[in-house]
């Protein structure tokens, strides 16, 4: 579950990920369907359905909020970014098949994975090479790769300028993190999202990091089904009149970076 105005973040890419591991693995392409190119980028619909067709997922890797997805036995990479509305289905009666399916494969079993998009906000690429996709887009640190660690983190954000929502939101930093989870872990760090980087103490700059590790995994855990969350996370109160889960007073808006950020008065004073 995630707002309609808002892009998916790392957590619903990951259930996507798992969703798609679950599926769509090891499964022999039969044929593909493109019912709206718009969601193609740099290829052809002719391109994208003979490069696929007779191939298999082989794994997945989700570097932030894109999915790579390895394709043999050719060897490249099917590339979805789901941009606000996007999701995916896995179904076998064609009666079953979503609204806003952009592009259907057909496996030999035959069932068929969708991706759906109602605003086309997303995007479907094939890559050569994943790695090079990654440096030449600067897609940042994952913000749950093991590998980030606490000093790595505070290393990302050393001599950076601006105020910390903004920078969180930086793909080019850390990716995977959003308008959704950055007001959310500024809120169970109790730091406004407009302080500075640079007048972070070390002491707020652990809470950060800890609660970006806790909130992301959190959210994960639940399976962004956000509802179950309300006693202790913005997600379920970011609307007019909200209230602080904590201290119950009213939430308030800022814009940072052309979003509306949320946050609490009381409990994140400072900024």
């Amino acid at each position: 579950m995630t707002k309609e105005n808002e892009m998916p973040e790392l957590p619903e890419v990951t259930i996507f990920k798992e969703y798609f591991d679950s599926t769509s693995l090891h499964r022999e392409i039969k044929d593909v369907t493109v019912s709206n190119e718009f969601v193609l980028k740099d290829i052809s619909v002719n391109q994208f359905q003979n490069k696929l067709k007779g191939q298999q997922f082989d794994s997945t890797e989700r570097r932030g909020k894109y999915l790579f997805i390895e394709v043999s036995p050719e060897k490249f990479y099917l590339l979805l970014h789901f941009g606000m509305t996007g999701s995916l289905s896995y179904y076998k009666s064609t009666g079953d098949q979503p609204d806003y399916a952009r592009i259907i494969i057909d496996f030999k079993n035959g069932f068929h994975l969708s991706y759906n998009s109602q605003r086309m906000l997303g995007e479907i690429r094939l890559l050569d090479n994943m790695q090079e996709y990654i440096e030449e887009h600067k897609i940042g640190r994952d913000a749950m790769d093991k590998a980030l660690t606490e000093e790595a983190f505070k290393k990302l954000l050393d001599h950076r300028k601006g105020i910390v929502k903004s920078v969180l939101m930086n793909q080019e930093v850390i990716s995977g993190i959003g308008n959704e989870f950055s007001d959310e872990i500024l809120f169970h760090a109790k730091i406004h999202p407009k302080t500075k980087i640079q007048d972070l103490s070390d002491t707020e700059l652990h809470k950060i990091y800890k609660q970006m590790k806790e909130v992301l995994q959190t959210a994960i855990d639940h399976r962004t089904n956000y509802g179950e969350l309300k006693d202790s996370f913005l997600l379920a109160n970011r609307e007019k009149e909200g209230k602080c889960p904590n201290c119950h007073s009213k939430l308030e808006t800022i814009q940072v970076s052309g979003r509306t950020a949320y946050y609490c008065p009381k409990c994140q004073s400072t900024g």
